[in-house]
C-alpha cells in the first residue's frame, strides 16, 4: 500500500498576553523629568493598558515681559514597553520583553500667571475693621518690575485693569476646574484676590473710603520713608495674598532685618495669610498646604506692629518642600 504523505488542518490555541506599560516625560527650560500622575497628567485608565487615554494639565508660567513675547512650550515625550506573555500548555509559561516602543512626542501651551503680591491693613483681606464698619482700610499691589501688565514701572494701572488681569487665567481654567489639586488651588487663589480687591471699590482718593494703590517695585525697604501712596504702611500690614506661578516669593521684614523677618512662597501657585497679629506667621487655613512660610525671625513684636520693609525674593530649590 502507498504512503500518504498531507496536511492536516488542526486548529490549536494558544493563550498570548499583551501587557503595555506606558510612561510620560516632560521637558521644560531644557530639562526634561518624570510626569507625575495626578499633576502633570490624567489618566483615568491607568497607565498599564493597552490603550492609553490621556488628560495633560497645562502647566503654570510665570507671566513677565519675557514670556509674554516668547510663551514657553512645554514638550510632553510618550514611551510604552510592550511586554508578551505565552501560556504552554503543560509547561512554564514563556515571555519576551519588555520591548520598549519608539518614542513620540507633542508640544503643549502652558497658562502665564502673573505675580501679584497684596497686602493690607486690615486681616482677613478686609475693607474694614469688623463691624460697624469703621476704620477704612487698604489694599497695597507690589507688582514685580517685569510685569507684563504695564508697558514701564512709570505707567499707571488702575484696579479695574488689575482685576481684568487676574480674570484671563480663571477663565482659561475653569473649564477644567477640579482635574487637579493645583488647578483648584489656582482658582482659588485668584478668586481670593479678585474678590478682596473688588470688595474696595473704585479709588476716589478719599482717605474716610477704602482705597487700593498698585506700585511697581521690586523691593521696598523703608516702607516709612518709602510710602508710594502716602497710604500709612508702616507698621500696618495686617494680611497679604502672593500670586506666584513659579518660584518668586516674598520676604517681609521689621524695622531690624534681623529683628524679626519671614519669607513666603507658593507652592501651587497662591499663598495667603489672613492676619499678621502674632509673632510667628500663620497660613490661611484654606490655603494652609500652598503656602510656604520660611526663614522666621522671631521679632520682638507683633508683625503687624514692626512691618517696615518687603523684597521679592526666588528659592533656590526646585520645588519647595511639601507640608
Amino acid at each position: 500500500m502507498p504512503d500518504i504523505v498531507g496536511q492536516l488542518p488542526l486548529r490549536v490555541e494558544v493563550p498570548i498576553t499583551v501587557e503595555v506599560t506606558w510612561s510620560l516625560k516632560v521637558t521644560s527650560g531644557g530639562q526634561q523629568s518624570t510626569a507625575i500622575e495626578n499633576r502633570d497628567f490624567i489618566a483615568p485608565q491607568g497607565l498599564q493598558n493597552p490603550t492609553l487615554d490621556l488628560r495633560l494639565v497645562p502647566p503654570f508660567f510665570e507671566l513677565s515681559r519675557a514670556t509674554l513675547l516668547n510663551p514657553p512650550r512645554f514638550k510632553y515625550t510618550i514611551g510604552a514597553s510592550v511586554t508578551l506573555t505565552v501560556a504552554v500548555p503543560g509547561g512554564s509559561p514563556k515571555s519576551s520583553g519588555p520591548v520598549s516602543l519608539p518614542e513620540i512626542s507633542i508640544s503643549a501651551p502652558g497658562v502665564g500667571i502673573p505675580t501679584i503680591a497684596v497686602f493690607f491693613r486690615h486681616a482677613s483681606y478686609a475693607p474694614y475693621d469688623p463691624p460697624p464698619l469703621e476704620n477704612p482700610g487698604w489694599a497695597f499691589v507690589v507688582l514685580p518690575t517685569d510685569t507684563p501688565l504695564i508697558g514701564s514701572p512709570l505707567d499707571t494701572l488702575s484696579r479695574e485693569d488689575l482685576l481684568s488681569s487676574i480674570g484671563e487665567p480663571s477663565q482659561l481654567l475653569l473649564p477644567i476646574a477640579g482635574l487637579v489639586p493645583a488647578i483648584d488651588f489656582m482658582l482659588g487663589g485668584l478668586a481670593l484676590l479678585s474678590g478682596a480687591l473688588s470688595a474696595f471699590g473704585p479709588d476716589r482718593g478719599n482717605e474716610e473710603e477704602p482705597r487700593v494703590g498698585i506700585w511697581i517695585r521690586n523691593e521696598i525697604l523703608d516702607l516709612n520713608g518709602e510710602d508710594p501712596l502716602d497710604f500709612g504702611i508702616y507698621h500696618e500690614i495686617s494680611s497679604m495674598i502672593l500670586i506666584s506661578a513659579e518660584k518668586r516669593g516674598v520676604r517681609i521684614f521689621n524695622d531690624d532685618d534681623n529683628h524679626g523677618r519671614f519669607a513666603v512662597f507658593a507652592r501651587q501657585g497662591v499663598a495667603a495669610i489672613a492676619d499678621f497679629d502674632g509673632r510667628s506667621p500663620t497660613a490661611d487655613p484654606h490655603f494652609r498646604s500652598s503656602t510656604w512660610i520660611t526663614d522666621v525671625q522671631t521679632p520682638s513684636d507683633r508683625f503687624n506692629d514692626q512691618t517696615a520693609g518687603l523684597r521679592y525674593i526666588y528659592y533656590a530649590v526646585a520645588t519647595p518642600p511639601q507640608p
